[in-house]
């Protein structure tokens, strides 16, 4: 996947009002301005456990009272929050509570347990991570306990709606703070700034092997993309955005939370619990969201009878969709796993966004932005996906700790993980997974050497996390009590800066032992080393120069 950010566009959408310097929160408090006395929010609340309404004036006190208690628990800007939540007021407030103060948020999806949750929390090291302590019939409280155990990242856990756990702090208070008054507060000038361009929503997308891989996206992005879908919904006073479902995807929040801060229109939220209870969801004037598979006839004419103002579907490219109704009241929202982001409205018979160029115009006509859609082989044989766009989201992803706007990331895990060892094909691919999993180990791979003996010869290569000591022994305990047949397990271990990958993202396997002598230590990266491992560093050169 090749995601290309075409810079010299930009000023021409800033001139547009589609990208500017103002960052989500502070867009919604401008709003709050003029809206403080209106119904802006409703919805299921997890700490109430029924459904309520919020005036601007309360939205705005609750989320500096959270704010504020999350700074006083010793999160700072720039850290990671890991949500997994169902949709409710208190993960919309949450959201706007993080980006006030330039943290980053992660929302997880509710139907994942311990393994994925883990496989993500390990992929983007978030400092603080927020569950309910009950839902949908599961009890969080022993999975935040694995998970604060396991996940050496995480120095916070929060929990919400219900009586206090060990070891987490309860936030429920903090969305009962009542408004004393209904005063003018200070000018959004007067806040403090969170930089537009800085991350603030992290969504996952799964490549074709099932892993999650993390998107970072910005405030600029999510406000470009929902300024898109704005100027075909049109949301005014009156209407109210209703989600079923949450809002884990760019897709979803930029449509729902994102328009909401930008428009005048409110915000309704409903736990997916509710997703199919359509007589609970007022329709009149609404701008529902749904997913595509909702598209039937029957369904569609019952929700436009009642009222409804805009109905819209989110797909997927090449996804099979229902046969489609032109309807400029339908808007059909086309994603390529996080990548693309392609709002149309439904007025011909064909809502789906081939592998082709597209030209994204608003409704005046004007072309705002070309998307460029090619699927190619590469030089390995693989299937790449090339995305080229200006604004659409996302165009930021996080490879080796290092965020980059211009990379190409593949669309599998890594070449073959099959090593002839003798006479024996073996595959380590559950040994690396399992590696990903243990504390301290930000990368691994099984590498291999050429040996006269067994041909191939596996070996253990891991990046340590920073301040992480990991011992061999320890790594086949761990991997032997994770069921892994102790042959497989290779005999020696390499602490190495960074695990050998070509150019599309895949692991280089072949190596030598030279080499990765070579890479030994923290030299590689320009990191100020203490005398020990300088001495360290200077006797694995010699080994391998010697060779």
């Amino acid at each position: 996947m090749s995601i290309i950010e075409n810079s010299d566009d930009i000023e021409h959408f800033i001139s547009r009002n589609i990208w500017g310097k103002k960052s989500i929160d502070f867009h919604f408090r401008q709003k709050t301005q003029t809206n403080r006395s209106d119904v802006g929010l409703s919805g299921y609340s997890i700490c109430q456990d029924q459904f309520i309404k919020l005036k601007y004036a309360q939205i705005q006190t609750i989320i500096d009272n959270v704010a504020r208690q999350l700074l006083f628990s010793g999160l700072k800007t720039g850290d990671i929050l890991a949500l997994q939540l169902p949709n409710s007021i208190e993960s919309q407030i949450l959201y706007l509570a993080c980006w006030q103060q330039g943290m980053v948020v992660a929302p997880l999806p509710t139907l994942w347990r311990e393994h994925d949750i883990k496989q993500a929390l390990i992929r983007i090291s978030p400092q603080a991570f927020i569950s309910p302590i009950l839902h949908d019939g599961f009890n969080y409280s022993e999975l935040m306990y694995q998970i604060g155990f396991d996940i050496s990242s995480l120095r916070l856990l929060f929990s919400i709606g219900g009586g206090n756990v060990d070891g987490c702090i309860a936030l429920d208070e903090y969305f009962n703070a009542q408004v004393t008054n209904d005063l003018i507060v200070l000018k959004p000038d007067d806040y403090r700034a969170v930089d537009a361009d800085s991350p603030c929503l992290i969504t996952f997308s799964k490549d074709v092997k099932g892993s999650n891989t993390p998107f970072y996206h910005t405030h600029n992005q999510l406000i470009a993309a929902a300024n898109i879908f704005n100027s075909l919904a049109k949301p005014s006073i009156g209407n109210n955005i209703s989600n079923p479902f949450p809002p884990t995807s760019i897709a979803t929040c930029a449509t729902t939370i994102v328009s909401w801060a930008l428009t005048e229109a409110a915000l309704v939220c409903f736990d997916g619990l509710m997703a199919t209870e359509f007589q609970n969801i007022e329709t009149n004037k609404a701008i529902l969201l749904l997913p595509a598979a909702f598209d039937e006839p029957n369904l569609v004419s019952a929700l436009f009878n009642q009222g409804l103002s805009k109905l819209i579907l989110i797909n997927k490219i090449h996804a099979k969709s229902a046969q489609v109704t032109p309807n400029e009241n339908i808007i059909d929202i086309t994603t390529f796993n996080e990548y693309a982001f392609i709002p149309c409205l439904r007025t011909s018979q064909t809502n789906q966004i081939e592998c082709k160029n597209h030209s994204y115009a608003l409704l005046d006509g004007e072309t705002k932005d070309n998307i460029i859609l090619t699927e190619y082989v590469n030089a390995a044989e693989q299937s790449v996906w090339q995305i080229s766009c200006s604004f659409l989201p996302t165009n930021t992803a996080k490879v080796n700790n290092r965020t980059n706007t211009d990379i190409i990331v593949n669309v599998n895990t890594g070449n073959e993980s099959n090593v002839t060892v003798g006479n024996m094909l073996v595959n380590f691919a559950d040994i690396e997974l399992e590696l990903l999993n243990y504390h301290g180990v930000e990368d691994a791979a099984i590498l291999v050497f050429d040996d006269k003996l067994l041909g191939q010869k596996p070996v253990l290569a891991i990046v340590p996390k920073v301040g992480s000591v990991i011992l061999h022994h320890e790594i086949v305990e761990f991997l032997k009590n994770k069921l892994i047949a102790t042959h497989k397990i290779p005999l020696e271990l390499y602490k190495i800066p960074d695990i050998p990958r070509d150019q599309f993202g895949n692991i280089v396997r072949h190596t030598s032992k030279q080499e990765l002598l070579k890479l030994v230590g923290p030299t590689n990266n320009n990191i100020e080393v203490d005398d020990l491992l300088s001495v360290q560093n200077q006797l694995a050169n010699l080994i391998a120069e010697a060779k």
